[in-house]
């Protein structure tokens, strides 16, 4: 399969249903990526990684920032490439293909810019099955290997080597880093041969966004919730009007909808930098890492989190995430990290 624009545009719909609500904009990484296609002789590749031998180099890559920053410091493009040569040289060898970070939003997008400038493929797979905003909800971080080098590039072209890191203090210090370059930077990151993309990294998941994006644009306008839902290969589990949504201290949203069902029930979607927990009643019925979105029902299009407003008629749906993410240990961390452990 080629990044053709069809592809791209598929891609981008369907990154924007697996960022659940989350991962930045898919039309800024859209507009980029089909422009370097534009430019490119030869069509960059999506590829299955046993296309690939066994130790050839896999560089992730991806853009870090508040999505309000970004909008105002538009990459050119060419950080990306950048970035992975320089971690390549770093680990002593050449970039043999372009891995995705994250599934979900515009980093769905931006290794099509890295691959392109390479001339590489792009791996068919990602470390996350979705969009989340930590490098320690990576499955590279379920294994006990070092985050490993990563390098950051800036829109000015600073480029900051970092090493050395561990899993506690990785998120801080690219936090820290990426703010010092004014809030938005391109980071190659993950450096690792395609054998051990194979045990640590989420198989097909680009290709299944494309695909998921093809079913968002063959639904037909005015399709019931139910259709879209398994049109899209989800669980439909609220639908009905916002009636409210509530800001809380440490960055929780709280989205109140008046439930469309007979039973006439209250749901509650909790949100941070993505949907996170779905209850009806009180009762819960998706919760991370289920993948939670939130279909607009007069475009049928997913609605970022900051985007829902009162008044606005949703259908919730739930998609099964990545096998990778359990419900035991995993999943406590997750709830952790994004301080939601312990509420309901």
């Amino acid at each position: 399969m080629f990044a053709t624009y069809e592809n791209l545009r598929a891609l981008a719909d369907g990154a924007s249903f697996f960022g659940s609500g989350g991962g930045g904009d898919c039309e800024l990484g859209y507009a980029m990526a089909a422009h370097r296609t534009a430019q490119a002789v030869v069509p960059t590749e999506i590829v299955d990684v046993s296309t690939l031998s066994p130790s050839d180099l896999v560089v992730h890559v991806a853009l870090f920032g508040s999505p309000e920053i970004v909008a105002e410091q538009l990459p050119s493009g060419d950080e990306f490439a950048h970035a992975a040569g320089e971690l390549a040289a770093r680990l002593g060898q050449r970039v043999g293909a372009i891995g995705t970070l994250e599934i979900g939003g515009v980093n769905a997008l931006v290794p099509f810019l890295a691959a392109t400038d390479l001339g590489v493929p792009v791996v068919d797979s990602d470390l996350m099955g979705r969009a989340f905003p930590q490098l320690t909800q990576t499955t590279a971080a379920l294994t006990e290997t070092a985050p490993g080098a990563m390098v950051l590039v800036g829109t000015v072209g600073t480029t900051v080597l970092l090493d050395g890191l561990k899993w506690t203090n990785a998120d801080a210090i690219v936090a820290n880093s990426v703010s010092s370059m004014g809030g938005s930077a391109a980071i190659a990151l993950f450096g690792m041969s395609v054998e051990t993309l194979s045990s640590v990294g989420i198989l097909g998941s680009v290709t299944r966004a494309i695909r998921t994006g093809e079913a968002l644009a063959r639904l037909p306008a005015g399709a019931s919730s139910s259709k879209a839902a398994n049109a899209l290969g989800a669980a439909l589990v609220l639908s009905g009007r916002v009636l409210d949504v509530v800001l809380s201290p440490g960055g929780l949203r709280t989205i109140v909808l008046d439930d469309a069902s007979p039973e006439g029930r209250i749901g509650r979607v909790d949100a941070i930098n993505e949907y996170v927990r779905v209850a009806t009643d009180g009762e819960i019925v998706a919760e991370v890492p289920d993948i939670i979105v939130v279909l607009d029902e007069e475009t049928l299009c997913p609605t970022q989190v900051d985007e829902v407003r009162v008044g606005q008629r949703v259908s919730v749906l739930r998609a099964t995430s990545s096998k990778r993410w359990d419900r035991t240990g995993s999943f406590v961390a997750f709830e952790q990290s994004i301080g939601m452990e312990g509420r309901r």
